[in-house]
């Protein structure tokens, strides 16, 4: 089990409600719960951020094209069906 460490926060009003509300709504247990959901979306979008820049960086760069095609020593670009 990992550790856990306690933090004092405070929150503006709006802000501790929405999050009573989608501790109430979501079933959680607790409001510590509902903070780690909270966490665990901002991971998951800090993720497709990540991914979406690397994406946008690939498509931008040749060279980065060009060393994965040699490394994968294949060709990245979408190739038709193979007819049977």
């Amino acid at each position: 089990m990992e550790s856990t460490l306690r933090k004092h926060i405070t929150l503006a009003q709006s802000t501790h409600d929405f999050l009573v509300d989608y501790q109430h709504r979501a079933g959680l247990s607790n409001f510590s719960a509902t903070i780690e959901a909270a966490v665990d979306a901002l991971k998951k979008q800090s993720r497709i951020e990540g991914y979406q820049q690397f994406a946008a960086d690939y498509q931008a760069s040749t060279t980065m094209q060009q060393e994965a095609e040699a490394w994968l020593d294949a060709p990245l670009e979408e190739q038709p069906p193979a007819r049977s």
